[in-house]
């Protein structure tokens, strides 16, 4: 129980540290988001790759490799974000022939997971 408040007390008032961008955050924010990271490995990994979704965003130069870079993204996480990746993966191959074979075959790994 003692350990369960302890996580809970590293949670109060975490909200922005963990939604706004890195790069954006407050002194105190940082040191919040830091000791989310030490005490909540299962929040690091999950505020992580929320980071890496962001960049793929920001720094994807096309539709196409956007979408393969998302394909990839939803790889690594979809032990994190079951749910979430399974729809994003069913969303994308809405889109399908836009896609590569290679890019068809990672959604349909991640779904079949």
């Amino acid at each position: 129980k003692a350990e369960k408040e302890a996580k809970l007390e590293v949670l109060k008032r975490s909200k922005y540290s963990l939604l706004k961008n890195e790069e954006n955050l407050t002194e105190p924010q940082k040191l919040k988001l830091e000791a989310i990271k030490e005490n909540l490995t299962n929040l690091k990994k999950m505020h992580e790759l929320k980071e890496e979704f962001r960049k793929i965003y920001e720094t994807s130069k096309n539709p196409t490799e956007g979408l393969l870079s998302i394909s990839e993204w939803l790889a690594k996480s979809s032990s994190v974000f079951t749910k979430s990746c399974q729809t994003t993966a069913i969303l994308i191959l809405m889109l399908e022939a836009d896609f590569s074979t290679p890019t068809k075959n990672v959604i349909t790994l991640i779904m079949t997971e």
